[in-house]
Formats: C-alpha cells, structure tokens, sequence
C-alpha cells in the first residue's frame, strides 16, 4: 500500500511540474510577443519622430532662404562640430525671453559676412 501511495503522490508531482512548465513556456512566450509589439512601435515612433524633424529642417531651411542664405552656407553651418551645442548638448546660445543676446550664430553669421544683429525671442 506505501508503494502505491508513494506512486501516486509522484505522479501527481510530475503532472504538477509539467502544467508549471507548461505555464512557465506560456509566459516567456506572451512576454516574447509583448517584447516585440513594443519593438515594432518603437520603431514606428521613431520613424516619425525622424520624419517630423526632417520635416521641420526642411521648413527651417526654407526660412533661411526667405532671410537670404544659401543652400551652401546654410550647410555650412549644419556641417560644424556640434552644430550650435555644447559638449554636454546643450544650446550654446542662449536665448532668453525679452532680452536680446548675441549667440553662436551670430558669430558665425560675421565670420561669413552676413550682418551681426542681435537675436530676440518673441514670447
């Protein structure tokens, strides 16, 4: 009787750890497809993400043209180390609302010819 007793309890054991694998596959394979759905948005966001900002530069470049630039110094400009920035990313020419202040393009703007004047923000 012990040895049939003892039978059944590891059969039950062994029925148990295989719905525990089963369950356990199951998971790792929701979270594998979960893992990448978010992949594939991501992809997404940044595709329009890039699209928007070359959207934007284009728009941009337009405006330069109407203030008179050309495509060639207009890149120029873009093609500089850090275009703007500061090592740590940050614009290194600050524009402060109501305060008109002389920044990197406005260098840059003298070293090609073009007028210095000074940059204020509308608010």
């Amino acid at each position: 009787m012990a040895d049939a007793a003892r039978t059944s309890r590891l059969t039950e054991n062994k029925r148990r750890c295989r719905a525990r694998q089963k369950e356990y596959v199951a998971d790792l394979k929701r979270r594998l497809a979960d893992t990448r759905a978010q992949g594939i948005s991501a992809t997404i966001q940044v595709q329009l993400a890039a699209r928007k900002v070359a959207a934007e530069n284009e728009c941009l470049r337009q405006l330069l043209r109407l203030a008179g630039f050309d495509d060639d110094e207009i890149d120029l400009w873009a093609q500089q180390e850090g275009c703007g920035t500061k090592p740590d990313g940050t614009a290194s020419g600050q524009i402060r609302e109501g305060q008109g202040l002389r920044c990197d393009v406005c260098g840059w703007l003298q070293e090609i010819g073009r007028p210095r004047e000074e940059i204020v923000r509308v608010g």
